[in-house]
């Protein structure tokens, strides 16, 4: 299933940037976060806030498979 994703403009406590799908219960406020694309999994979605960011993680609730710090 297709899902738009999302990765948050903040660094984490960890000092990362949050991948989201749109169905996250934690999805940062619009402002907060920047478009990444519809995508079939969260794989995908990792590769793509590569290009914006250097460090990037899976949300922990939303992107599990994808979650490893």
């Amino acid at each position: 299933m297709l899902l738009n994703y999302y990765v948050s403009k903040k660094i984490n406590e960890i000092g990362f940037h949050s991948v989201h799908s749109e169905k996250c219960d934690y999805l940062p406020l619009p402002h907060n976060m920047l478009f990444l694309g519809c995508f079939e999994s969260c794989h995908d979605a990792i590769k793509k806030a590569s290009t914006y960011y250097d460090k990037v993680d899976g949300c922990e609730s939303c992107c599990a498979l994808c979650h490893c710090k």
